[in-house]
């Protein structure tokens, strides 16, 4: 074979043969970010309930019922940040937060965790509606919303009674277009939220 030829061959076959390494090649795993909800709770109330209060772990919406970061756009198109998790379910790290807030505010003798062999009260359930970022004319905005319910569970004479219901909404701009920030403003919210949901149910628990 004369020396153009062979030259010719390994010319057309280089390409091929380093195409064919290139797919064994391994491509870097995307790197997962994780985030936690975290804030320093401001408590002012000084009011004080002579009773226990069962704090039930959240509800959460099915759609936000994921590890995923989630977005919405308008009311019809959503979507969510594969690589920009919570390090923990939201529902989880929702409850937590407020059973702390109540703890830390001392309004009642005593916080009682669902597992607890202690006589409770009254029971604190709570179901988490919205908990993402809203895009909205090239801004990010934070979003949380929740229900609530307070119930006397019932006695040998009396039957369960609901002492309050309520929904609660809160919207914080973030500072910057970024997860940080936005998760900044979901736990901003979130601390808002729980600051109105006890002095709600301080008032609602009081005979």
């Amino acid at each position: 074979m004369k020396f153009k030829q062979i030259t010719i061959i390994l010319l057309l076959t280089t390409p091929l043969f380093l195409c064919s390494c290139g797919s064994l090649i391994k491509q870097p795993a995307p790197i997962i970010s994780y985030y936690q909800l975290n804030y320093t709770p401001e408590i002012t109330n000084t009011a004080s309930v002579d009773k226990t209060l069962l704090i039930r772990s959240f509800y959460i919406n099915e759609t936000y019922n994921r590890d995923t970061i989630m977005y919405s756009e308008d009311k019809y198109k959503c979507g969510f940040y594969p690589y920009k998790q919570w390090i923990s379910a939201p529902q989880n790290q929702v409850t937590e937060a407020i059973r702390n807030d109540f703890i830390e505010s001392g309004a009642f003798k005593a916080i009682i965790i669902p597992g607890q062999l202690q006589k409770f009260d009254l029971i604190l359930t709570g179901a988490i509606i919205d908990i993402k970022e809203v895009r909205k004319d090239g801004k990010s905005i934070g979003t949380v919303k929740m229900a609530i319910t307070l119930i006397k569970p019932a006695s040998k004479n009396i039957s369960q009674e609901i002492l309050l219901q309520k929904e609660y909404t809160k919207s914080i701009e973030c500072k910057v277009n970024n997860t940080e920030s936005l998760v900044k403003a979901l736990s901003e919210a979130t601390k808002a939220i729980s600051s109105e949901v006890i002095k709600d149910t301080i008032k609602a628990a009081k005979p």
